[in-house]
């Protein structure tokens, strides 16, 4: 959803910029420091850019209100736009968020259980963390491999 946003702010703003995630989320969903970077450059204050800035998202669909505090742009988005997202997910499950194939791969081992030493809880989180991981990883475009060490060889296994 973050990189929804953000293309669509950047239509408008056509520059560079970060998207925060504000530590008080009742003040505004997302939040971006873009007119401290600016002040610099345009010679004023990052209040008044902000608020320049803040009057190109009037009337925005995907907005539900776009203030400027103290320097900052504070975005609140319209339940209308997160309901389009949320039937969107629905619509298309398997595709919704979906990342395009990256070239990094990864190996992840995961359960491994010691054979000399009784199983416990820890090796089923373990089991479901790393399935969990795997799959997350792949639906976001990863190559992503996993693995199960089995370590029946060595003194300790000849001794049973």
């Amino acid at each position: 959803m973050k990189s929804i946003i953000f293309n669509e702010i950047k239509k408008i703003l056509e520059c560079d910029f970060t998207l925060e995630n504000p530590k008080d989320k009742n003040l505004a969903h997302f939040a971006t420091p873009l007119a401290f970077s600016l002040a610099k450059e345009l010679k004023k204050s990052p209040m008044l850019i902000a608020s320049d800035l803040a009057s190109k998202f009037q009337n925005h669909d995907c907005f539900e209100s776009v203030e400027a505090v103290n320097g900052y742009l504070n975005f609140r988005i319209s339940k209308t736009f997160l309901n389009e997202l949320a039937n969107q997910a629905l619509a298309n499950p398997n595709d919704f968020s979906k990342g395009e194939k990256k070239q990094e791969s990864f190996l992840l081992e995961y359960v491994s259980a010691n054979p000399t030493g009784p199983l416990h809880i820890g090796h089923a989180r373990g089991a479901v963390f790393g399935d969990t991981l795997t799959r997350l990883a792949r639906h976001l475009g990863y190559k992503f491999d996993t693995e199960y060490y089995v370590n029946d060889a060595g003194n300790q296994i000849y001794l049973l």
